[in-house]
């Protein structure tokens, strides 16, 4: 088991940079632990970083990094850098900071985001590839307003983590933004693949894309009855975006809000390569549950198998 973080070396100052990545490896069969900490190059440039992700190939130790530029932190949508800083385990030190996403792509300013930080299997497990991202930084006209991306400018790349190499993908447009509150979309990265769930009103539409290959695969649906489906079919819009997670070749779905209206929070469990349902049911209330909380809302943050 490995942890990274970040830290200034000046501890008394509280507006103080942070200079350093501290690193902790456990062996579990020894239960040996092991520290030690490496400064972080140029760090001046950058007014903070944050860690994304901690992947491991062989004694190299790859620390993916959020990097916000030194004075450019009050804008709406700051400017950022994505690196990869690599650690040789043995000697502790950093032998490589690769900038995989610059801060100055070119005439646009362009920013990042990891779409698997937070899509992928609910575990700490290795990835053989991080899927990025890349959105110009176009400011909102007022502090009010949103700021409007064109998709077409959304650049979508995969990261190998044994490699380095860095690989732009061909996703089509309608799978480039990531899921929000209110998208009928989730998307999840598991192994070599991207998969992009729709919610239907007969089911649940499955896309892969396939990084090695770089290309999108022929759809697939999950029927199931509107009985079913209306668990998921919930808020204003008729989407309650559902919770997704894929492992051992089973897709689970489970809806998100269970509220005064009827709608249970919905489980789905479904073979990944045949689309058959193996199980589908609720979250129902105990016995035990007093009539108060039975008449409360019951919201779904997240879940794991």
């Amino acid at each position: 088991m490995i942890y990274a973080t970040s830290y200034s070396s000046d501890a008394e100052n509280y507006e103080a940079k942070h200079d350093n990545l501290q690193v902790a490896v456990l062996d579990k069969k020894t239960d040996r632990e092991t520290t030690f900490e490496v400064e972080v190059p140029e760090y001046e440039n950058y007014d903070s970083f944050y860690i994304e992700e901690v992947q491991k190939t062989d004694n190299i130790l790859h620390v993916i990094t959020t990097n916000y530029i030194e004075g450019k932190t009050e804008l709406t949508q700051p400017i950022t850098e994505l690196h990869v800083y690599r650690i040789d385990l043995e000697t502790q030190k950093i032998t490589e900071d690769q900038i995989i996403v610059p801060s100055d792509a070119g005439e646009t300013e362009y920013g990042a985001y990891i779409v698997n930080k937070e899509t992928t299997k609910n575990e700490m497990v290795p990835e053989p590839y991080i899927v990025i991202a890349m959105t110009p930084t176009v400011q909102p006209e007022t502090i009010e307003s949103e700021a409007e991306v064109n998709l077409e400018d959304v650049t979508m790349m995969a990261y190998n983590v044994e490699t380095s190499e860095l690989t732009e993908l061909n996703v089509p447009n309608e799978f480039k933004i990531w899921s929000t509150l209110y998208s009928p979309t989730v998307t999840n990265v598991v192994d070599e693949f991207i998969y992009y769930t729709k919610v239907k009103e007969n089911g649940f539409e499955m896309t892969r894309f396939n990084i090695e290959e770089n290309t999108m695969e022929q759809a697939q649906l999950v029927e199931l009855p509107s009985e079913v489906m209306e668990n998921f079919l919930t808020n204003p819009d008729g989407y309650a975006t559902p919770l997704v997670s894929i492992k051992d070749n089973q897709v689970y779905f489970i809806s998100t809000l269970k509220d005064k209206t009827g709608h249970d929070i919905g489980i789905v469990v479904a073979d990944l390569e045949t689309g058959q349902v193996l199980y589908d049911g609720t979250i129902e209330n105990s016995e035990k549950m007093s009539d108060a909380f039975k008449d409360v809302s019951l919201m779904v943050d997240s879940f794991t198998f």
